[in-house]
């Protein structure tokens, strides 16, 4: 399998992830519903891009590069979370959590130099960002999760091949 195959289930996986929590975080008569479309939409994106593969980018990945990336976003994440958990700003956990996510795209367009983690980066921060300012109507997670959703189903579909 490909690292481009692999990239790709792997961002679908996590948008279903982001699907999940956002219908939670919804609750009532819509939350089961949501959460079953969550994962439908990922087991499709997955199985296409299992069955059709990737456009390849013919780009080496610096691994190196994007593990830092990757720890860079952990440690940022335990912080924020600590921190918010700290200041009982739990409804800002989610948009929170989702602009490091955001941020850390930039380090896949290091890795890669793939132009389409930079547009994942400015989408995912731009909802997060979004969110925030909905906090006061308690709307911050759902809005978060769906977009963060929406956001990863949408980059990962878009390079399975026709």
């Amino acid at each position: 399998m490909n690292a481009g195959r692999i990239g790709t289930i792997i961002g679908a996986f996590f948008g279903g992830l982001w699907g999940v929590g956002a219908a939670r975080a919804l609750g009532g008569a819509w939350s089961v519903p949501l959460q079953i479309g969550a994962i439908v939409i990922t087991l499709l994106i997955v199985g296409l891009a299992w069955s059709r593969g990737v456009a390849a980018t013919g780009r080496r990945f610096r691994g190196l590069i994007y593990g830092m990336a990757v720890v860079a976003e952990i440690v940022a994440i335990n912080l924020a979370w600590r921190y918010l958990v700290a200041r009982h700003l739990q409804g800002a956990i989610l948009p929170v959590v989702g602009f490091i996510v955001g941020l850390h795209f930039i380090g896949l367009w290091l890795a890669t130099g793939a132009r389409i983690f930079l547009a994942i980066t400015v989408g995912c921060c731009l909802i997060c960002i979004l969110s925030l300012v909905l906090l006061p109507l308690g709307i911050a997670a759902i809005v978060a999760g769906f977009g963060m959703a929406i956001m990863l189903w949408g980059s990962t579909a878009s390079v399975i091949q026709r």
